[in-house]
């Protein structure tokens, strides 16, 4: 048996030793409070002042004499409390205190969280792709290229973006309306027209359409938005036989403005043998027609022959139809006129009066039913001497009596009937 008392051998317990404190600190590096739970002989101290642990084991022999710790223990520190970890920081995919979100290696500036660990925001300066379409930061505004919404100004959105729009009404921009579907503002000469200002818009621009508003173009557009002359504007053009403007019912003009119709009357005024001649005839009757707003009382011929002219010598439009001042057909056509059988009798005046069952109906004619003139023509109208005569037809009647029914004296009184010859 050994002498324990026999320092010249070592303990025998001194070998089964050492692992085990080598496991403590072991232990002791783990754990940040310097703390051992092994079942030992050791003893675990704090400093409460430092941060480190310091370990002793003591292995002295229970002789009384005690054991100096440096030959019997050992004491290890566990070195910084940290333990070797990083400190917190934007990118680590941790929500540490200060930051609104962390997605480690996600985090985008264009994506839903920002390289600083901020949430995107409109007015951020920051472009989220799946949010938004711009950002200017302060720079958004509702006039301006991005809007305060982070949505890029275009046509249509309802603000007006000052540098590239005149107007923008949202869903009521309208090609027919104030503000137009480019986001200009409706103008006479921009080719749209307005609803309830204007009539109509062929443009300014030469060069995009030669047709464009002109206040003398036929058929087209003035520089006012307005129709510019037509047919149906009651003017006759040059373009035109008739205009009838505000007066279809007469019939005599069709919707293309040439002339259905030529219009026959008898005077309102009577009159004796001496007319001064045919030519004084028919100055009697273009005065009548103008004065009484016939179209084109320049055309009108008194119904009247002599020994060198006749209507039978006209040249008129043989298909053309007669018609009284009112609308009233009379004749088909020249040939029908020239029959001796008329529709109607021409007894309506000037100003679409009809004679009085009791008036004057006699009309100095001096002409046959076919046009060609009589014996009896006043001296050529040139006389109201009671010695001579002129033939008269009655208005009231409508066979070959309208034009020839008797001699009548000079002297006497009598109508005309005024045709529309061209």
């Amino acid at each position: 048996m050994l002498d324990p008392r026999d320092s010249s051998r070592p303990y025998p317990w001194s070998a089964s030793l050492l692992p085990l404190l080598f496991g403590l600190i072991v232990t002791a590096t783990g754990c940040p409070d310097g703390a051992s739970d092994s079942p030992t002989s050791a003893t675990a101290g704090e400093d409460s002042d430092t941060s480190s642990t310091s370990l002793t084991a003591s292995g002295g022999e229970p002789d009384g004499t005690g054991a100096d710790p440096s030959d019997t223990g050992v004491t290890m520190s566990t070195g910084d409390s940290s333990t070797g970890e990083s400190l917190p920081e934007c990118g680590d995919a941790n929500l540490d205190p200060g930051e609104e979100c962390d997605l480690g290696d996600d985090n985008s500036d264009d994506g839903l969280c920002t390289t600083a660990c901020t949430l995107p925001t409109c007015g951020d300066g920051l472009v989220q792709a799946s949010a938004e379409e711009c950002d200017d930061g302060p720079g958004n505004s509702d006039d301006g290229a991005c809007t305060a919404a982070c949505t890029l100004a275009k046509c249509g959105d309802g603000l007006v973006y000052a540098d590239a729009e005149e107007c923008d009404l949202g869903l009521e921009n309208s090609d027919e309306g104030a503000c137009t579907l480019d986001c200009t503002e409706a103008r006479c000469g921009d080719e749209k027209v307005q609803e309830g200002v204007e009539e109509c818009d062929l443009g300014d621009d030469p060069e995009d359409d030669p047709e464009v508003n002109d206040d003398d173009a036929y058929g087209g557009c003035t520089t006012q938005c307005t129709p510019g002359p037509r047919c149906g504007d009651g003017k006759v053009q040059a373009e035109e036989e008739c205009d009838d403007g505000e007066m279809p019912d007469l019939a005599i003009c069709s919707k293309e403005c040439t002339v259905l119709s030529r219009v026959i009357f008898v005077s309102s005024e009577l009159y004796k043998g001496d007319l001064g001649g045919l030519s004084g005839a028919d100055a009697k009757c273009k005065s009548l027609a103008a004065t009484a707003g016939l179209l084109r009382p320049e055309k009108f011929r008194a119904w009247l022959s002599d020994e060198e002219s006749s209507p039978s010598d006209w040249t008129v439009s043989p298909k053309k139809r007669y018609q009284l001042p009112s609308g009233t057909i009379i004749a088909n056509d020249w040939v029908q006129l020239t029959s001796g059988s008329l529709t109607a009798p021409v007894n309506q005046m000037e100003d679409t009066e009809v004679l009085q069952e009791d008036a004057l109906s006699a009309a100095w004619t001096g002409t046959l039913a076919d046009g060609s003139p009589t014996a009896a023509t006043c001296a050529g109208w040139s006389s109201d001497d009671s010695g001579m005569g002129g033939t008269v037809g009655f208005a009231v009647h409508s066979d070959h009596r309208w034009t020839k029914l008797f001699d009548q004296k000079c002297s006497g009184d009598a109508r005309l009937y005024c045709v529309e010859v061209w």
